[in-house]
């Protein structure tokens, strides 16, 4: 008595090998990259725990105190972009539901105060820099902000694509 179990197993191999090929031909380089972002809120004088002081701005450098925790992070942005503004390029991003009120109240009680942002990105996360300090010069209520970093288009879409990423991968973590 003959089994046609082998040639089953064969195919079975056979498909395998061709789904799992097509699926890694597939693959964008980018998916791989990875951003960290801290987002700091500017120190006040009269705090009880002492402020970071930080230098924001390559090219100009500023110091800023800030306050050693940080507000938000890159678990917080559920979408980044580069976005065209007056002939330039920015960073808009938009935030998940636990930090629209976050960033809401902060930047209706603090105004006029500032953000510092930093990021560490790249495919080994080897990129690590101050982006800016912008003013909160008015109330964030829809949980999506923008601004001008230190950085280059090309980093810019860098660290948006690392951003991108941790974003799916926290949306199919809260989907488990």
């Amino acid at each position: 008595m003959t089994s046609r179990r082998p040639w089953f197993n064969f195919y079975l191999i056979a498909g395998m090998a061709m789904w799992l090929g097509g699926c890694a031909s597939t693959k964008d380089p980018n998916d791989k990259l990875s951003t960290q972002m801290r987002i700091h809120l500017e120190a006040q004088p009269s705090q009880m725990i002492p402020p970071q002081t930080i230098a924001v701005y390559r090219a100009d450098p500023q110091p800023v105190k800030i306050e050693s925790l940080c507000l938000l992070t890159e678990e917080h942005v559920v979408n980044a972009r580069v976005v065209d503004q007056a002939g330039a390029y920015a960073l808009q991003l938009q935030f998940n539901e636990w930090a629209i009120p976050l960033l809401e109240h902060n930047s209706s009680s603090y105004q006029g105060r500032r953000l510092a942002i930093q990021a560490q990105w790249g495919p080994k996360q080897e990129f690590t820099r101050w982006l800016g300090a912008p003013r909160m010069t008015q109330r964030i209520v829809n949980g999506t902000f923008t601004f001008t970093p230190d950085a280059t288009r090309e980093e810019c879409f860098q660290i948006v694509a690392g951003l991108n990423n941790n974003a799916r991968k926290v949306k199919k973590q809260l989907q488990w």
